[in-house]
């Protein structure tokens, strides 16, 4: 199955791999801060956005494949940060310009 995969991966187009880095981009933001979000929720957005169709993609082996590259690239996103994706919350700055306001 591994090696299936790595070929279709290989047959893709530069434009869908654009697809799938912003995917994975968007879906490791959303993990990272307090929007929770399904992988599939932003597989079908990356769908939409990247394709004709107005409907969302069906469960099926293109789902499936889609998915499972945008997994890949959120793992390569991560690798390459080196798992440092603690985002710093707005909320103590927030706090202190009260703080400020209120003095």
């Amino acid at each position: 199955a591994g090696a299936a995969s790595s070929a279709r991966e290989r047959e893709k187009s530069p434009l869908e791999w654009y697809k799938v880095e912003c995917a994975a981009a968007v879906l490791l933001a959303c993990k990272a801060g307090e929007v929770a979000r399904k992988v599939r929720d932003v597989v079908n957005v990356a769908h939409l956005r990247g394709s004709a169709s107005a409907q969302p993609i069906q469960v099926s082996a293109e789902f499936w494949d889609l998915r499972d590259a945008v997994v890949a690239a959120e793992q390569d996103i991560l690798r390459s940060l080196g798992f440092g994706v603690r985002p710093e919350l707005p909320f103590a700055y927030l706090l202190n310009y009260l703080r400020a306001l209120a003095a």
